[in-house]
């Protein structure tokens, strides 16, 4: 493990964003593991065919870190023997050898944050696909804040006999697709839970701008090319296409700012015609509901009418049997061998003529209560309540929905409440200037008696 505690990178306030690519390392390329993992970690490594990848002067490199999986064998603790053996493994010569996810890292976490969050990234990886992983944590350059860390991975599991099978799942062109997009989903949440637990409010998402519902073209990523020769002044059609949407965006943002403000009527308008369309639905699904319960209801009830007539009839045929069959005595029998026989008999009959009269009894009630559940369900009182409810809830959620119009709706209703007020206190004034009218006019009689 490696961390660079004298380096200082400026940071600069900039809301987090989401970035997650796979990148494979392959052979076809002309790449190693051995080099690759030199690169990213800022160590010297001599291949298997003998050549040195020295890395050592490479700055802006703040932690390194092995990941293993518990049964992984003694030399994979250090990095060169490691990705050596990774690299040994291989046999072809188009062969991809490792894996490298390259991760955006939240600036407003400190050092250790952003260790933790990438550590239990990999510690994922690890656990969910059994290879090793190799944590590399770089810092920004001074212009921009883009902390990210290289998180490389084996292409093959590692146990305690060495590398072994391939990671299939994540090669195959129907499950690859799926488990890249399960990553990316992983890396949301443990982002999100990291800006949470420092009490910030700002979220990613892994979804596009569509799939969010946000009106905003993305920009293209510029690479390590376009963004060194922007940083010399030198423009590209990838840099001057991110200047555009940015341009775009600025002017819409003022022809937000420059509309007309929205009247009450308009609000109201909005907000009523969103309340139709959510009370609509929602009471559609309640009547849908309602109707199914009470299908289901009336299913039961004749299943239980069914098993009430067989009931009912088992009741009257051991009644039947039981009248025929006489209290067995010992006097009338020839053995007590028959006699217990029929005795027996005689009280298994009785069991079960209690029981089918006690099934009858059971199924009965149960009819009686489906029946109260369908007749509660269709009392215009509940059906008044659930409309209530509903028409609630559509007035929450399409003020929810239209954050400007309800703002205009509680304005208004603000200064209605504030001039009925106003009304109330002149009422009042009035009344007391009326009474106190009234008492100078009864006085005066008197003074003038005087």
């Amino acid at each position: 493990m490696r961390s660079c505690g004298g380096l200082k990178a400026k940071r600069i306030n900039q809301m987090s964003i989401y970035h997650l690519s796979v990148k494979c390392i392959s052979r076809s390329n002309g790449r190693t593991a051995s080099g690759s993992a030199a690169y990213r970690s800022g160590e010297k490594i001599r291949d298997n065919a003998g050549d040195i990848h020295d890395y050592t002067r490479k700055k802006g490199i703040l932690h390194t870190e092995l990941v293993l999986p518990s049964d992984s064998p003694y030399w994979a603790s250090d990095r060169a023997t490691l990705w050596n053996y990774v690299d040994k493994a291989e046999k072809r010569k188009d062969s991809t050898v490792a894996r490298e996810y390259e991760l955006a890292l939240p600036s407003e976490l400190n050092r250790e944050e952003q260790v933790k969050l990438t550590k239990e990234f990999a510690d994922y990886i690890v656990k969910e696909y059994g290879v090793c992983a190799d944590i590399s944590i770089h810092a920004p350059r001074e212009d921009n804040n883009n902390y990210h860390a290289h998180v490389m991975t084996s292409t093959r599991i590692l146990g305690i006999e060495g590398f072994n099978k391939k990671t299939r799942i994540l090669d195959d062109r129907t499950t690859g697709r799926f488990e890249v997009e399960k990553i990316r989903k992983i890396w949301e949440v443990l982002q999100n839970q990291s800006l949470e637990r420092k009490g910030i409010e700002e979220r990613v998402s892994c979804e596009s701008l569509a799939a969010q519902g946000i009106d905003r073209k993305p920009q293209i990523h510029l690479g390590v090319s376009a963004s060194a020769m922007l940083r010399k002044g030198i423009r590209t059609e990838r840099s001057d296409h991110n200047e555009a949407i940015r341009m775009k965006e600025s002017l819409k943002q003022e022809e937000k700012v420059n509309v007309h403000p929205m009247t009450h009527a308009d609000a109201l308008a909005i907000i009523k015609g969103e309340m139709k369309k959510i009370f609509t639905k929602q009471w559609g699904k309640h009547n849908k509901n309602i109707e199914t319960q009470i299908k289901e209801f009336r299913e039961a009830i004749e299943k239980a009418e069914k098993d009430k007539k067989e009931n009912e009839q088992t009741w009257e045929d051991c009644n039947v049997l039981l009248k025929k069959q006489s209290k067995p005595e010992r006097r009338f029998l020839e053995s007590k061998s028959v006699y217990d026989k029929r005795l027996s008999e005689w009280e298994d009959l009785r069991d079960k003529t209690n029981n089918a009269f006690n099934a009858f009894i059971d199924t009965q009630e149960e009819m009686n209560r489906l029946n109260n559940e369908i007749i509660l369900l269709q009392d215009p009182q509940e059906t008044e309540k659930a409309k209530k409810a509903i028409h609630k809830h559509a007035q929450v959620t399409a003020m929810e929905k239209h954050p400007e119009a309800a703002a205009v709706l509680r304005a208004e209703a603000a200064k209605q409440t504030e001039l009925q007020a106003a009304a109330e206190a002149a009422r009042q004034t009035e009344l007391r200037a009326a009474e106190a009218t009234k008492r100078r006019k009864e006085q005066k009689p008197k003074d003038l008696g005087r």
